[in-house]
């Protein structure tokens, strides 16, 4: 039996990271999407500096978090998101409001993709 020891603790140690992981993710995917919610329904009503705000202040939060999602998540998703994050200020910057739409639509989609990658499913086991 202690022969086991170290690798179940291991295992253990892992299943816990996991966790912590997909619960650090779900929480702050959360906080961005309903923000870039909020953004959506301003552009709607062509509040730009409001969709301006909304937009930088999601994307402060994404940058704080850069370093820790980089260890975690390929980077070729995390750059997909950096590239939507870019041009949804830019369509934002101009006020072109169907773009700025769909770039908000797409990034809040590439969320939960990020979301959807680290739940503790059977897929993502195997």
């Amino acid at each position: 039996m202690k022969a086991y020891l170290p690798a179940l603790s291991t295992l253990t140690l892992i299943l816990l990271l996991s966790l912590w992981v997909e619960h650090q993710m779900d929480r702050d995917a959360q906080l961005w999407q309903a923000e870039l919610h909020t953004a959506q329904e301003e552009c709607m009503q062509e509040a730009w500096p409001d969709v301006r705000a909304h937009l930088d202040h999601v994307h402060q939060s994404w940058t704080a978090q850069e370093r820790f999602l980089r260890v975690f998540y390929p980077h070729n998703v995390l750059d997909e998101a950096n590239t939507l994050f870019a041009q949804a200020k830019v369509f934002a910057d101009i006020e072109a409001q169907s773009e700025t739409l769909s770039q908000l639509s797409a990034l809040q989609e590439q969320l939960h993709t990020l979301r959807d990658m680290e739940r503790l499913t059977l897929e993502n086991i195997l």
